[in-house]
């Protein structure tokens, strides 16, 4: 599912920088998120940057094979994997801000 949303991404003319949990498509040191914007060992599956506003968005895959019970409380545990990481982004004395794409 990743790699189609990739292709896609990379379809469509925009200015944002993308990076995702697969190879060929991950920074330099391996990860979904730049060093220059923080350190960090999470790999959110899709990373979108804006130079120009300097915003970064995160977008985490959520599939159940029940969804009906586990998709509220998968989302619930996507989230807070990432709240620690976003609230860090934000609360740095940078330009950068931080959210998560949903």
């Amino acid at each position: 599912m990743l790699l189609h949303i990739v292709k896609w991404v990379q379809k469509i003319e925009h200015p944002l920088k993308f990076y995702a949990d697969l190879p060929g498509f991950r920074t330099p040191s391996g990860g979904t998120v730049p060093a220059h914007i923080i350190q960090t060992m999470k790999r959110p599956d899709l990373v979108l940057v804006d130079k120009d506003s300097q915003k970064i968005f995160f977008w985490e895959l959520t599939c159940c094979a029940d969804r009906e019970k586990n998709i509220d409380g998968a989302r619930a545990r996507k989230q807070n994997s990432y709240a620690a990481l976003i609230s860090d982004i934000n609360s740095r004395e940078s330009d950068w801000t931080a959210a998560e794409l949903e």
